[in-house]
């Protein structure tokens, strides 16, 4: 006789199945793990491009009211850009390695 565990505090929406070694039981020797819904894929529209970092973006961050982005380069720059227009703004300099956060 086989038992489910009762949920825990890990456990997710779609219960975990018990299967006997060499199959789930139904003749075929394959054991099948639950399938979960796949969600739709987001629908993403490309708005503005801010260029100016002469190597890799590490992160960037946007003002609250989104009117400024920073952007933490690779090339020991920060940049900062209108978040509107994608417009350069002012560079920050003085770094003496690339900067990984803003």
């Amino acid at each position: 006789m086989s038992t489910t565990p009762p949920p825990t505090e890990e456990s997710t929406d779609v219960p975990a199945k018990r299967c006997r070694i060499g199959g789930d039981g139904d003749g075929d020797g394959v054991t099948k793990s639950p399938v979960r819904p796949r969600s739709a894929a987001p629908q993403f529209k490309e708005i503005n491009t801010f260029e100016g970092c002469s190597k890799t973006v590490a992160a960037v961050q946007f003002s609250p009211d989104g009117s400024m982005l920073a952007a933490a380069c690779a090339d020991k720059t920060v940049r900062i850009f209108n978040g509107e227009t994608g417009e350069h703004v002012e560079t920050l300099l003085g770094h003496t390695l690339g900067v990984s956060d803003v």
